[in-house]
């Protein structure tokens, strides 16, 4: 009906808090007839949005047009250091046309990420507009873990819940997950990943807005899908169309033909609208 009527397409999923697994079935594959997948057909960007159905309203848009604040937290935890670094590099490298241009401020990173240092780094401000992490997370018994680091080293499996008074206040949760190597898991936990509950557990808690990884992903290819969502963001278009543009960048540029449906978006709200960080059409680049 949408092609027939020349109306964009666009789906959004609605879920009772408790529904994890349904939520998290890849609903981006859904295909028709034509060569190309539904969301990216006929040349039109068609979002996919997965909405936690809790009687929440979405937070209201910036009133100041100012750089987005984008605070990194990379825990050590299950994650070797050579590896740690080699995506720090990467990131930083594929982030800073964004910094150059205004568009993002990129915020003293947290690692080791203890709840401490984390509890430090968003008390003592500026507040983040975003959060970014790269670490490990579970799902298990209904409840979703940030894998977050000990004071002396070692796995802290924090659940989400306890991280929302601090999270709550901030806009959008990144959950970025790449394919690396995992050095070993915690014995007292299941081995951890960041493919499924961890996103809609952060949304149904309370996290306005939660990109997640539902699948492992490349790592040039995490940064560029992190890269045009912030700049779409900055740009001042809703989470929906950020993430759509990021997936039909991944589909155009990535030869693997599956990166690409990997960033998925959840809202906490019944509201199906588009949802923005700062006023549409009111981009920062060059509002500094």
């Amino acid at each position: 009906m949408a092609s027939s009527t020349g109306v964009p397409l666009s789906l959004r999923l609605r879920f009772p808090p408790n529904a994890t697994a349904l939520a998290a079935l890849p609903w981006e594959l859904l295909w028709g007839d034509e060569p190309t997948p539904l969301l990216l057909s006929r040349g039109q960007l068609a979002p996919c949005t997965r909405h936690i159905d809790l009687s929440a309203a979405i937070p209201p848009t910036r009133s100041i047009t100012t750089p987005l604040r984008i605070l990194p937290i990379t825990p050590h935890a299950g994650i070797a250091a050579a590896d740690r670094q080699a995506e720090q590099e990467a990131r930083n490298k594929t982030w800073q046309p964004l910094i150059d241009q205004g568009d993002v401020i990129m915020l003293a990173e947290v690692s080791p990420a203890t709840p401490r240092a984390i509890v430090d780094a968003i008390q003592a401000g500026p507040p983040p507009d975003i959060i970014h992490y790269v670490g490990h997370g579970a799902y298990r018994n209904g409840q979703g873990y940030l894998i977050l680091d000990q004071p002396t080293g070692g796995w802290n499996p924090t659940p989400v819940s306890r991280l929302l008074p601090l999270f709550g206040g901030v806009c959008l949760v990144v959950l970025a997950t790449c394919q690396g190597a995992m050095v070993g898991a915690d014995p007292d936990q299941a081995q951890p990943s960041l493919l499924s509950g961890v996103a809609p557990a952060l949304s149904a808690a309370g996290v306005p807005m939660v990109v997640g990884m539902q699948l492992t992903i490349r790592m040039a290819a995490l940064n560029r899908a992190t890269a045009v969502i912030y700049r779409a963001l900055a740009q001042g278009k809703s989470i929906q169309d950020a993430v759509s543009t990021a997936r039909q960048a991944l589909y155009v540029e990535e030869p693997d033909g599956a990166s690409w449906y990997v960033p998925v978006v959840y809202i906490r709200s019944r509201e199906t609208g588009p949802a923005y960080l700062i006023p549409p059409g009111n981009g920062t680049r060059g509002r500094m």
